[in-house]
């Protein structure tokens, strides 16, 4: 088994979500309100913040299994990137990269600079290239889920919102409200 950093995971590779798995499903066992004891809560986004909160100084957290199979396209305009499909960790590297986009945000408003250069970490983790919709990690192209994503979660405004509410939007949304 190969261990890999979040970094090395993304480093010049493009992950999809192929059109055969699920939606986003995980969840909590209730929708957390401003101001609601953390204690009480119960569901997977709640265990994936514990482990994240109680990671020793200096010491890493284990997310899981990340199962990704080689696609065979290339693109020209992104030559030393590979594409792959996520064939198991979808659930986990979804609400990660929440967590990244929504400490992201936080980093912002408060004026605080998460890399040597100011918008480097969206470029690293989030998208390539802003002006053409071209992201690092999606689902299936005109997946409403995907579109969801790439608008609510990731803030992209060019894309066009004419996603349909699903029970998988709402747990997006509801994911991203319980890691802000």
């Amino acid at each position: 088994m190969d261990l890999k950093s979040i970094h090395e995971i993304f480093n010049n590779r493009i992950l999809r979500i192929p059109s055969y798995q699920r939606g986003y499903t995980w969840a909590n066992d209730y929708v957390i309100q401003h101001g609601d004891d953390l204690r009480k809560v119960k569901g997977q986004l709640k265990d994936l913040w514990d482990d994240l909160m109680n990671i020793p100084e200096g010491a890493w957290h284990y997310t899981g299994l990340l199962t990704l199979v080689k696609a065979k396209i290339q693109y020209d305009w992104l030559p030393n990137h590979n594409q792959f499909a996520i064939v198991d960790g979808q659930q986990r590297i979804t609400s990660i990269l929440i967590a990244l986009s929504v400490i992201i945000e936080k980093a912002e408003n408060l004026s605080v600079q998460l890399e040597v250069r100011p918008g480097d970490e969206k470029f690293k983790y989030l998208i390539i290239e802003a002006a053409t919709q071209r992201h690092l990690f999606s689902g299936t192209r005109n997946n409403p889920s995907d579109k969801y994503f790439r608008r609510h979660i990731l803030k992209m405004d060019e894309v066009q919102d004419d996603s349909k509410e699903s029970v998988y939007t709402e747990n997006l949304n509801n994911a991203r409200l319980f890691l802000k």
